[in-house]
């Protein structure tokens, strides 16, 4: 059975490494100014464009592995397409970048904005909260376990052995997500980042809100917390536990934001 699933995980990887490769073969992407221009594919060359007054939402994104070796690659985000089935998607991607090289695009595709800023995690709560989530599930997984299958019977220090490591899992998982889940604002540009071995950073300026709300728990007003959530052209992005007044404060810098947006396109 472990072998089984081995094989299954390998060849789930080929698989993904071939389509990577088939998709994005001969990469090459051209700076026009305005647009970026980029053409790939190993049998059949297709060409997108991204329009960077059309952009919305750079990400960085990185998987675990691509965190060890220091690759990660870019997902921008924009608005609509230019009327033709070549036209703009959606969704442009640029592949195998160093991190320096992500920087750098995501520089040149936010006119030269660089972060000042440190991004800091969240209150410390919310990793309480995660680990008792993560213990709740362990205890139903094994609740389940124990009810539809015969467990054998075993003495009570390999059952404590097995209990300690429930604990330091949901722990050690609780204490990588709480790390993992940080934010800063630089300027007139949030930037927020989520993952655990994969890791998403998120770049835009305030004024691409397009709604936000806050939201707080009975535990949350208790301790003066707050999780803001913030909708953009390519989802929801949330930020758990922040302070109150700190929450409220970057709400209405971005809805502050939105407003001189508006005003600068009615101008």
């Amino acid at each position: 059975m472990p072998l089984g699933i081995l094989a299954v995980l390998v060849l789930l990887v080929a698989l993904a490494i071939l389509a990577a490769w088939w998709r994005f073969h001969g990469y090459v992407l051209h700076d026009e100014g305005t647009r970026q221009v980029q053409i790939s594919g190993l049998f059949h060359r297709q060409q997108q464009t991204l329009s960077l007054p059309r952009l919305q939402v750079v990400e960085w994104v990185q998987t675990g592995l691509g965190r060890l070796l220091g690759r990660g690659y870019l997902v921008c985000h924009q608005f609509g397409a230019l009327g033709s089935e070549a036209a703009e998607a959606r969704r442009f991607v640029v592949p195998g970048l160093s991190c320096r090289q992500g920087e750098t695009l995501t520089a040149r595709f936010w006119s030269g904005h660089r972060p000042a800023v440190p991004l800091r995690q969240v209150d410390p709560g919310y990793r309480r909260v995660l680990l008792w989530r993560h213990l709740l599930v362990l205890g139903a997984l094994g609740g389940a376990l124990l009810t539809l299958v015969a467990v054998p019977t075993l003495p009570a220090p390999a059952w404590a052995a097995l209990l300690v490591m429930g604990l330091g899992g949901c722990a050690g998982l609780a204490q990588l997500r709480w790390r993992a889940t940080a934010w800063a604002q630089d300027d007139d540009y949030l930037r927020i980042r989520r993952g655990v071995l994969g890791r998403r950073l998120s770049v835009f300026p305030l004024h691409h809100l397009v709604a936000l709300s806050l939201q707080q728990s009975w535990l949350q007003r208790r301790r003066g917390l707050v999780t803001l959530h913030i909708e953009l052209a390519n989802g929801r992005q949330t930020l758990p536990y922040l302070n109150e007044t700190e929450a409220r404060r970057l709400a209405d810098r971005l809805l502050a934001g939105v407003e001189a947006g508006q005003l600068a396109c009615s101008g």
